[in-house]
C-alpha cells in the first residue's frame, strides 16, 4: 500500500532553532529528509506570493505559522495535486526528474519513487519573505522587501549549506547575484535562452552554483524539453565547488 501524499514529504526540523534567530523571518524553508546527508545540498527559490492588497493582513493571518510553505501537508499538495496553483510546482519537478507525460500519485512507482526521491533531497521556499501587495500575479517586491528577504536567504544558504540553488526566473536569480555578501566568481549562459549558470562566494571559503531557470509557470520552461531536463540534470549533477580560483 502506497504511503498517502500528504505523509511522504516530513520536513527536517533540526534547523529550526537556528532559524529562528533571523530577524524579521515570516516562514521556514521545506527541507526534505535527505536533504542534509546528501553531498549536494539543493535549495530551490520561487519567487513570490503576490495577493490583492485588501487581502493581505487576512492572508498573513491565515499563513502565520512559520511552517506554512514548509509542512508534509503543503509539499504533498504541491507535488501531487493537480491544479492552477500547483502548475510551477509540478513542471519543476517533471523537468527535473526527466518525465514526458504528466504524473500523479498513481502512476507507477518507477515514476512516483523518481518524484518522491528528489522532493527529499531538495530545500524549497519563495525567495521573497510576506506576501507582496499587487492585483497582478506578475509582481515584484518593493526593495525594502527585497533587501529584508535577501538577509533572511543569505541565512538560510549559510545555516543549511546550501551548494546549489536552483532559481526560478531571472528576478530571483538576480537578487542572488546583487546579495551584497556575495562574490560572483563566474556565469555563464546556458544552451538555451532564460537558462544560465554562476558560481557565488556566499561567505569566505563557501560557493554555491546557480542555475537560472525560465519560471516554471511560463511556456519557454517546456518541462518536456530535453534541453530543459539536461540543463537541470547536469547541474544537479555537478560536485559542490570545494575551491575555486577566480579566472
Amino acid at each position: 500500500m502506497q504511503t498517502p501524499v500528504n505523509e511522504r514529504f516530513p520536513r527536517d526540523t533540526r534547523f529550526d532553532v537556528e532559524f529562528d534567530r533571523i530577524p524579521n523571518l515570516f516562514w521556514y524553508p521545506y527541507v526534505g529528509q535527505d536533504f542534509q546527508p546528501s553531498r549536494s545540498r539543493v535549495m530551490v527559490f520561487a519567487h513570490n506570493i503576490p495577493i490583492p492588497p485588501d487581502d493581505c493582513e487576512t492572508t498573513m493571518q491565515k499563513w502565520k505559522s512559520k511552517d506554512a510553505w514548509a509542512d508534509k501537508d503543503t509539499l504533498g499538495e504541491y507535488t501531487y495535486c493537480r491544479g492552477w496553483w500547483t502548475k510551477p510546482f509540478r513542471y519543476f519537478v517533471k523537468g527535473s526528474v526527466g518525465l514526458q507525460e504528466d504524473y500523479d500519485e498513481n502512476s507507477p512507482p518507477e515514476v512516483t519513487e523518481r518524484v518522491d526521491a528528489f522532493i527529499r533531497r531538495i530545500s524549497y521556499i519563495n525567495y521573497i519573505q510576506g506576501v507582496v501587495p499587487s492585483e497582478r500575479q506578475m509582481a515584484n517586491a518593493p526593495n525594502h522587501q527585497v533587501e529584508m528577504s535577501q538577509e533572511i536567504n543569505r541565512q538560510f544558504l549559510s545555516i543549511l549549506g546550501v551548494t546549489h540553488c536552483i532559481c526560478w526566473g531571472k528576478h530571483v536569480y538576480d537578487y542572488l547575484m546583487s546579495t551584497k555578501a556575495h562574490k560572483v566568481l563566474e556565469e555563464k549562459k546556458a544552451a538555451i535562452g532564460g537558462f544560465a549558470t554562476a558560481v557565488l562566494e556566499s561567505e569566505p571559503g563557501r560557493f554555491i552554483r546557480l542555475l537560472k531557470t525560465y519560471h516554471p509557470s511560463m511556456p519557454s520552461f517546456r518541462p518536456y524539453s530535453a534541453q530543459t531536463q539536461t540543463i537541470i540534470s547536469e547541474f544537479l549533477r555537478e560536485e559542490p565547488v570545494g575551491s575555486f580560483t577566480r579566472t
